[in-house]
């Protein structure tokens, strides 16, 4: 369309090492595009909920309208007007799941996201649609297996949790687990986790830490790390 100002939809292929361009419009906000196996769901800038098919290099519209979609499978979970909804992509089918919250992301039959004031960690069954609220204060989750990652401001959950005897408006990287229900303090100060291979990564702004993370010297840059839950570091 002649203009230099879009974001445009791209992957890059790990195997073969090539870059390709879908030529698809997308959002240029925050969880705006999702990926599992040769499906990328994602949002347009006027908020169309669609997906591509990288084995067949082609785009589908799902119909729907919404933000934040995530994959799993052949569904696509996404947040519409303040609630979670389902769409099937092998039926065509949505289904508004009628539970409020925001940010979804799916693993299996098991849709994480946050809802109420503060927010909270909930979880919402694909199958039968029943919902669970953890109680633990935290938003922007990230699931992987019996593991939920998120976010959790000190101010909201009224706690020092990176152990600097303070309360001030730092997100904390902390999880849960679904089979225990127990919630793990990383200590870490971070934000947008995602998780893979038992590794949650994160982005860190150097001003919340007060850290050069990045080694050029100055504390004003953002860095991503990782947090390994199996050695706790």
């Amino acid at each position: 369309n002649n203009t230099m100002r879009d974001t445009v939809l791209r992957y890059k292929d790990l195997a073969t090492g090539k870059t390709i361009n879908t030529t698809e419009m997308v959002d240029g906000g925050h969880a705006t595009i999702d990926i599992y196996e040769n499906i990328i769901a994602y949002e347009t800038p006027t908020h169309a909920i669609k997906y591509f098919d990288v084995n067949t290099g082609t785009a589908h519209d799902t119909g729907q309208t919404g933000s934040h979609p995530a994959v799993y499978g052949n569904v696509i979970v996404f947040e519409k007007a303040g609630t979670i909804a389902i769409y099937d992509i092998s039926t065509g089918e949505v289904r508004n799941t009628g539970a409020r919250g925001a940010d979804p992301v799916i693993n299996g039959n098991v849709i994480a996201y946050h809802g109420g004031t503060p927010a909270t960690i909930r979880t919402l069954n694909v199958s039968t649609g029943a919902v669970f609220d953890t109680k633990v204060v935290g938003q922007h989750a990230a699931i992987e297996g019996n593991i939920i990652a998120f976010v959790t401001s000190e101010l909201h959950a009224s706690t020092d949790l990176n152990g600097d005897g303070t309360l001030n408006a730092v997100g904390v990287i902390r999880y849960y687990n679904t089979t225990t229900n127990q919630v793990t303090n990383t200590g870490a100060i971070g934000n947008y986790p995602v998780m893979s291979n038992g590794q949650i990564a994160f982005s860190t702004q150097e001003s919340h830490g007060k850290v050069d993370l990045n080694g050029d010297g100055q504390i004003r840059g953002e860095v991503v790390q990782y947090f390994d839950i199996a050695s706790q570091t």
